[in-house]
């Protein structure tokens, strides 16, 4: 046969054929279309479209390069309104060869929740630096809240091109609930690990955010409002059972990502240190409990009845009858979390201390919300932490919080709630730390230590860090707030007597708001900076602290300044600019909130400064745009937003569009006296006397003691009389 021809055919000259033509279509079909996307990509990056997506950004600032947090990167991971943010920090990108820097992983227990400038990683720092005092040491604390392995990853392969020598790993609380979880109100669960991966990968490109303002638009288009942080109750709807099929999803996803990490940090020449988790087992009911969904309303019936004796046995103090009234509600329904809860207490009441613990252990596994590590994660760490092999350290965080708590059942001498540590708590870790990291030291430095066996105490670490009373009564007023009234803790068991031993707590700190607990606070900052005068989160609170406990607004402006020669963060910015408005330095406090800004899009606070300098300048349209975008960042961030657009609505003789306003907040903020006493002056201005009268009765109920409202509502009830 002519090798020539081709079925009987002579091929024309310069025709393809064979290989050659399937390499053509190949090329036709998948590198055009992958030229043409890179190239759509370059051009959204040339006109600046999108935003970086690394958890490290590298900047200029004053002659050096510095790296500082990015503000937007949790925008891959939660919708942008209300994606959860990493502390503030700063390192130098070019390491010293006698720096060791440490980057701290994981979510909100591992960033210092309620307050970062006390948490372990802070604590663990002051313990390195007084004890290996021929080395330098950048304790980079990364921790997010709400963040789960998956976010956690994408942060180690950030933090593995800055030359690690140690990841710290505490990880574990969020998994369920954070992202890609079973029981997230954020990016759904996939069964392919792969997919999640994929998913997280297109939205660090330019065109995958494009695509995603796209698919939004609908959205906009029909007038949807965007999704608003609304705390650990926006999961209520997302309560996860103890045997979801979607859990083995969660922890298999959880196992591959972790050993990721490890294998990241050892890849780029760290250690890695991996961590346990422990959660309040004691003083933390469950927040949800669920009932067998096979249970019979025979046997629901019949489970009330019961537990209803045992709950009156338990308030009576009878705790061995009210214990046999539980245990047979177990026997009927033995998923029900707070049950099981319930059964400790009355252990514990009796001094049945082990069979107390084991009811605790078993009401958090159970319980539906599932915002605690139970032995399952602890189970994964355990396994990567051994299975990692070499320069993969474990530290058993669980057994040294139990060892440290009466009868080994840990609780609020160590926590605040349900995860988040006191100082007590992130003294105890940081402790524990110490020995596992001093190995890793040894191992990549030979430094030597000076004090021997000798440690700084809790109370040498209060000291150093300036862990004021004012600081702590700070603390427990934020603890409290998120505690008293919002869900899911009011939901909790016991919740009215958690919330009267807080009250009495924030009582006894109100000696440091007094002359003399204030100076021993001044004294105690003034020794702190003596040993850390370039510590930047111990000038920021300091400066807070002057403006709020002193109102010293120079002594305040001069220390955050301060911190602005190291951290160039939205945060200073916006303070900066509420302290020059209050020194009526109107047009510098406009360009300290036009930098945080720029920093940061989105920021309900940063509007808000805006507005409130623009309103001074009496450019009162501009004021006006500010504080709505203000308030559709976050409906909720600020009664006084409400008030200030109403009166500059009122001041441009729009007084339907300030009402508008006042019902708007009023409908957010319910017992706001300004608010409805400042709708009542309008209403009476347009002479609707009854609703009027409606608002100041209102404001009277919200505060009693409110002499406009008070004058007003009694001119018009003689109003109506003499009609």
């Amino acid at each position: 046969m002519n090798p020539s021809r081709v079925n009987g055919k002579v091929p024309a000259r310069g025709h393809v054929t064979g290989l050659r033509l399937w390499l053509f279509r190949i090329m036709a079909v998948v590198l055009i279309p992958l030229i043409l996307l890179i190239l759509v990509e370059l051009s959204l990056r040339i006109v600046g479209f999108g935003y970086p997506t690394s958890a490290i950004i590298k900047r200029e600032f004053d002659g050096r390069q510095i790296c500082i947090n990015n503000l937007k990167f949790g925008w891959r991971f939660f919708p942008k309104r209300i994606a959860r943010e990493i502390r503030a920090f700063v390192f130098p990108a070019d390491k010293s060869p006698q720096t060791y820097r440490i980057f701290v992983l994981g979510g909100s227990a591992a960033m210092g929740t309620p307050e970062p400038s006390y948490s372990f990683s802070r604590i663990l720092k002051v313990l390195l630096d007084t004890e290996y005092q021929d080395l330098e040491f950048e304790v980079v604390n990364i921790g997010m809240p709400a963040m789960n392995s998956h976010g956690v990853l994408e942060i180690a392969k950030d933090c593995a091109r800055y030359e690690p020598d140690l990841f710290i790993v505490y990880l574990g609380n969020n998994e369920v609930t954070g992202p890609y979880g079973v029981g997230t109100v954020f990016a759904p669960l996939s069964p392919s690990l792969l997919s999640i991966r994929t998913s997280i990968a297109i939205k660090s490109t330019r065109l995958g955010q494009l695509l995603e303002e796209l698919l939004s638009l609908p959205a906009v288009a029909l007038g949807r409002r965007p999704v608003e942080w609304r705390g650990l109750q926006m999961f209520l709807e997302k309560q996860v059972r103890f045997d979801s099929p979607g859990l083995q999803y969660v922890y298999k996803h959880f196992e591959s990502n972790l050993m990721e990490i490890c294998n990241l940090g050892r890849e780029a020449g760290a250690r890695v240190i991996v961590c346990n988790v422990a959660t309040n087992l004691k003083d933390c009911p469950p927040f949800a409990s669920l009932h067998n969904p096979e249970l019979t309303k025979a046997d629901e019936a019949m489970w009330n009845k019961i537990y209803n004796q045992a709950l009156q046995l338990e308030s009576e103090g009878r705790y061995a009858e009210a214990l046999t009234y539980f245990l047979l509600t177990v026997g009927i329904d033995e998923q029900f979390a707070e049950s099981h809860f319930r059964i400790g207490r009355c252990y514990w009441a009796m001094g049945r201390y082990k069979e107390s613990v084991d009811s605790y252990m078993r009401a958090r596994n159970l319980d539906t919300l599932r915002f605690r590590a139970e032995e399952q994660i602890n189970e994964i760490i355990r396994r990567v932490a051994t299975e990692a092999g070499k320069e993969v350290y474990f530290t058993d965080i669980v057994k040294a919080c139990r060892e440290a708590s009466p009868y080994r059942a840990p609780g609020k001498e160590l926590f605040h709630e349900h995860v988040h540590f006191n100082f007590k708590g992130n003294y105890l870790l940081a402790r524990t730390m110490f020995d596992q990291v001093e190995k890793t030291i040894l191992e990549q430095k030979g430094a030597k230590r000076v004090s021997g066996d000798t440690m700084l105490s809790e109370e040498d670490c209060v000291a150093r860090l300036a862990f004021t009373g004012w600081n702590h009564l700070e603390v427990a007023r934020e603890v409290f707030k998120g505690f008293d009234k919002n869900p899911p803790f009011i939901n909790q068991a016991y919740h009215d007597k958690q919330v009267t031993e807080m009250q009495e707590q924030i009582e006894a700190l109100m000696y440091y708001t007094q002359p003399q607990g204030l100076q021993e606070s001044v004294n105690q900052y003034k020794k702190a900076l003596e040993w850390y005068p370039s510590d930047w989160q111990l000038r920021r609170n300091y400066g807070h602290f002057l403006h709020e406990a002193f109102g010293a607004k120079e002594e305040a402006v001069s220390q955050l300044k301060m911190v602005l020669r190291d951290l160039p963060h939205c945060y200073v910015y916006n303070e900066l600019s509420v302290l020059f408005y209050k020194q009526d330095n109107i047009d510098e406090g406009l360009r300290m909130a036009q930098r945080a800004l720029e920093m940061k899009p989105l920021e309900a606070w940063t509007y808000y400064n805006l507005a409130l300098g623009l309103e001074k300048k009496e450019q009162l349209r501009f004021a006006i745009m500010y504080y709505l975008k203000a308030l559709k960042v976050d409906p909720e961030f600020s009664a006084d937003a409400y008030s200030r657009l109403a009166t500059a609505f009122h001041n441009i003789e729009r007084d339907d569009k300030a009402i508008e306003v006042l019902r708007d907040g009023i409908e957010i903020f319910p017992k706001n006296a300004d608010l409805h006493c400042r709708l009542g002056i309008f209403l009476k201005s347009q002479d609707k006397t009854i609703e009027a009268m409606r608002e100041f009765r209102a404001t009277l109920s919200a505060q009693p003691d409110h002499i406009l409202a008070r004058r007003a509502l009694s001119a018009l009830e003689r109003k109506n009389e003499l009609e």
